[in-house]
C-alpha cells in the first residue's frame, strides 16, 4: 500500500517522475484539476460561514459577526485540508498499481512549473505583438490586480512580478512539501494556498473569514519562499543575471517592506538579478495601492529581460528540485 504522507524511502522515484510530469505535461490532461475541486468546495464553503454568522433569533453586534467570521474561516480550514487529506490517502490506499499510479498522479498534479513557464510565455507572444487590450486579458488571468487601464510597462512588470512570485507558490513550496510530507502534506499546502488566493485578501469582505487560510498559507511558506529566492540567486551565478545584485542585506530589507512575510523574497530576488524594477502605484479590487518597489530604481522590464526570467526560473527550479531531492533521500536514508 502507497503511503500518502511519506515517500521516502521505498517510493524514492516519485517526486522526480512528478516533476517530469509537469514539465512534460502541464496541466493537458483531459479532466478536472484538483484544484478545480478545492475551488468548488470554497464556493459552497463562504456562503454557507457568512450564513451561519449572521443567524440569529435576534439582532447581533458587528464585533459578534466578526468573530463568528474567524471562527468559520477556522473551521473552513480544517475542513477543506482534512478533505484534501482524505481523498489523498483514501487513493494512495487503493490495491497494487492503481494506489500507485494514484500517489503519482497528486504528486504531479500540485506542481506547476512547466505550466507557470509556458503561461509566461505565452503571454509574452502577446505582448510582442503590441495588443494592448489582448496583453492586458492575458496577464490578467495570472494576477490579482486591475489591468484594465494598465500600460505596456506595466503589464510587462505585473508578469515579471507574478512569474517570480508564484516560482515559489506553484513550485518550491508545493515540492518543499511533498519531499516532507508526501502527496498528503503537498495537498494541505496547495488547500492552503488557493484559500488564500480566493480569501486571503485585507479587504471589509475577508478580513475576518480569511485570516485563518492566511496565517496558514504564510506558515507553510515561510521557509519555501525563502529557499526560492536562494535557489534563483544559485541559478543566475551559472547565467547572465545578477549584473546588479545588491547583495542579501538590500533584498532582505525591500522583501521585508512587503505586506506578505514571504511573497517579497523571490521578487525583489529576481527583480535584482534580472534589473527590473518591481511595485509602485497599482490598483486592486478598486482601490490604488502603493506597493512597495523592490529593484534598481526606474529600470523597465523588456521582452529579453522577461524571457531572461522564464530561462532563469526553470533553471532554478530544475536545479533546486534536484537539490532538494537528494537533500530529502539523504535525510531519510
Amino acid at each position: 500500500m502507497a503511503d500518502a504522507f511519506s515517500l521516502f524511502p521505498h517510493l524514492w522515484w516519485v517526486p522526480l517522475l512528478a516533476l517530469a510530469l509537469d514539465l512534460l505535461l502541464a496541466d493537458s490532461l483531459p479532466f478536472p484539476h484538483p484544484v478545480q475541486g478545492i475551488g468548488r468546495l470554497l464556493d459552497w464553503l463562504e456562503p454557507f460561514a457568512r450564513r451561519q454568522a449572521h443567524s440569529s433569533p435576534g439582532s447581533i453586534a458587528p464585533e459578534a459577526v466578526s468573530v463568528r467570521l474567524r471562527w468559520g474561516g477556522f473551521f473552513s480550514v480544517l475542513l477543506v485540508t482534512g478533505v484534501c487529506v482524505l481523498v489523498v490517502a483514501a487513493g494512495a490506499a487503493l490495491p497494487s498499481i492503481v494506489g500507485l499510479a494514484v500517489l503519482v498522479y497528486f504528486s504531479y498534479a500540485g506542481l506547476a512549473l512547466g505550466g507557470l513557464v509556458r503561461e509566461g510565455r505565452k503571454c509574452l507572444a502577446l505582448l510582442r505583438t503590441n495588443d494592448v487590450e489582448a496583453s492586458r486579458r492575458a496577464v490578467s488571468m495570472l494576477v490579482s490586480r486591475d489591468l484594465s487601464t494598465a500600460n505596456m510597462q506595466t503589464i510587462r512588470m505585473s508578469l515579471a512580478e507574478s512569474v517570480s512570485e508564484n516560482f515559489n507558490d506553484a513550485f518550491v513550496a508545493p515540492f518543499f512539501w511533498l519531499l516532507l510530507a508526501g502527496p498528503a502534506g503537498l495537498w494541505i499546502y496547495k488547500a492552503a494556498s488557493t484559500m488564500d488566493s480566493c480569501w486571503g485578501y485585507k479587504t471589509p469582505r475577508h478580513r475576518d473569514f480569511g485570516r485563518a487560510c492566511a496565517r496558514l498559507d504564510d506558515f507553510l511558506a515561510y521557509v519555501p519562499a525563502r529557499l526560492s529566492a536562494l535557489l534563483l540567486w544559485g541559478a543566475a551565478q551559472f547565467g547572465q543575471a545578477g549584473a546588479c545584485w545588491p547583495g542579501w542585506p538590500t533584498v532582505g530589507k525591500e522583501a521585508g517592506a512587503m505586506e506578505s512575510p514571504n511573497a517579497g523574497w523571490p521578487m525583489a530576488t529576481a527583480a535584482w538579478l534580472l534589473g527590473g524594477e518591481m511595485g509602485g502605484a497599482l490598483w486592486y479590487h478598486g482601490q490604488l495601492v502603493h506597493k512597495p518597489r523592490r529593484g534598481p530604481a526606474g529600470a523597465e522590464w523588456g521582452d529579453e529581460k522577461l524571457e531572461a526570467l522564464f530561462v532563469l526560473v526553470l533553471r532554478a527550479g530544475l536545479a533546486g528540485g534536484g537539490i532538494m531531492w537528494l537533500a530529502a533521500l539523504f535525510a531519510y536514508s
